[in-house]
This record gives structure tokens, sequence and C-alpha cells, in this order.
């Protein structure tokens, strides 16, 4: 299994190669710090999202959905 950071947060497609010079341990202190502000950053960016999809879902009644 592939356990590059990049694959995640950067949709890198090298695959974590041993030739891939930007390869990063999703394990390593440094990729769980850039897993945890890539996660800080996709809560902040959806949350407008949800804030109107949760307006939508109180618009309908369980047996309209």
């Amino acid at each position: 299994m592939n356990d590059c950071i990049w694959i995640i947060v950067a949709h890198c497609e090298c695959c974590g190669t041993s030739k891939c010079v930007h390869r990063l341990s999703m394990d390593s202190e440094k990729g769980l710090m850039i897993m945890g502000q890539y996660l800080q950053d996709v809560d902040n960016a959806l949350e407008p999202v949800w804030k109107e999809w949760d307006r939508v879902r109180r618009q309908y009644k369980k047996d309209e959905v």
C-alpha cells in the first residue's frame, strides 16, 4: 500500500514510487502535520456548503426525501 501523503492532499499520480523525489510518508511527523492542516482547510472550505445543504434539508419533511 502506498503511504505517500501527496496522493491524498495533492492528488499526485506518482503513486509514491521509489524514484519519486516528493515522496513523504503519511506516518512521518511532517506527513501528519500536512494531513492535519489539509483536513482543517477542507473543513473550512466546506463550511458554506454544509450550511447551505442543512438549509435545504430543513425544507423537506421525512416522507418527501
